[in-house]
């Protein structure tokens, strides 16, 4: 009896694995939310304290007096200037090191050579820091000596820091490209008051959060995305060989296959999987020609929602050049 049941699961699981569609990984690069990757050439040039969020990095001052000023260490609004220090080189280390980005270090703008290459530059401002404790009392239940379940009332002190960022993209020509402002809050919670983070230690814990806002919003990203082969329900046996290839990562030859099927049977996952293979090997032009075709030929639903999706991907991919 235990033997049937394990043949059973056994038969079972085999189905499960057989029926899996096939899915091939394929490397992608997702936009900058605010239309950085347009640009080769980047530099981050320091953020500024403002609480009054003045105007003076685009209107009052341009540039070259800007980065001149910053460079020589005379800036102003010198309150906070470790925080806005710490901004400044945590977000230029990460635009350095996405890959996406020939990244010229701003302590190398006095060379006006280095200038003249900048296509657009990354700045902004601290526009406010809200710091603050506050009192409560919570209920709390512990077993005393005796075992007894008691309630006690218990007095802790949240200490929070709230930080906000505007920034911009702006061109040579202090025109804002795009700009954002992010916000971040941090707290520390302890019963007794000693035990609570500092103000100073809570201002960089949100600057470094901030700086990961920040870049999510400025950077693109390398992902990788799964296209999923349509199942074949004619049961050609030269599908499961176009399969077997895919498996194998022998794309081309699959492709070569598929498309043969689909021309000798119209087979719709034939002709959907060779559209997707097509894309796979490069050809996004190509395959969305092959998957329009084949959405307007048989009015399938997969193949209409797949063509709008590789439209999608082909506006992304445009985003870069």
């Amino acid at each position: 009896m235990k033997t049937i049941k394990l043949l059973g699961i056994f038969l079972l699981l085999s189905l499960l694995v057989s029926g899996c569609a096939t899915s091939i990984p394929v490397k992608m690069k997702r936009p900058s939310p605010m239309g950085l990757q347009k640009f080769n050439y980047v530099s981050v040039i320091p953020f500024e304290y403002d609480e009054e969020n003045t105007k003076s990095i685009i209107e009052g001052k341009g540039f070259l007096e800007k980065i001149l000023s910053a460079l020589s260490g005379s800036q102003n609004n010198e309150d906070y200037s470790e925080l806005t220090k710490l901004l400044t080189q945590e977000l230029g280390n990460n635009v350095a090191n996405s890959g996406f980005f020939s990244y010229i270090p701003f302590e190398t703008l006095n060379e006006e050579s280095k200038r003249d290459q900048i296509e657009v530059y990354i700045s902004g401002k601290i526009t406010s820091i809200e710091d603050r404790d506050i009192e409560s009392k919570e209920s709390e239940t512990y077993t005393d000596d005796q075992g007894v379940e008691q309630t006690r009332m218990v007095s802790y002190t949240t200490r929070s820091s709230v930080i906000q960022v505007n920034y911009y993209i702006i061109d040579n020509d202090n025109v804002i490209i795009s700009s954002k402002t992010s916000e971040a809050t941090v707290e520390s919670k302890e019963e007794h008051s000693i035990d609570l983070k500092s103000f100073e230690k809570l201002h960089k814990e949100a600057i470094e959060e901030l700086v990961e806002i920040i870049s999510d919003n400025l950077l693109p990203e390398n992902y990788t995305a799964y296209r999923t082969l349509a199942k074949d329900k004619m049961k050609d046996e030269r599908m499961e060989q176009a399969k077997e290839y895919v498996e194998n990562g022998f794309y081309k030859d699959a492709l070569v296959l598929y498309q043969l099927i689909y021309s000798d049977t119209g087979n719709f996952a034939a002709g959907y999987n060779g559209a997707i293979l097509t894309e796979v090997l490069g050809d996004i032009d190509k395959a969305m020609e092959d998957m329009e075709a084949l959405a307007r030929s048989t009015m399938n639903k997969k193949a209409v929602n797949e063509l709008k999706r590789m439209k999608n991907t082909k506006a992304e991919m445009d985003s870069f050049n």
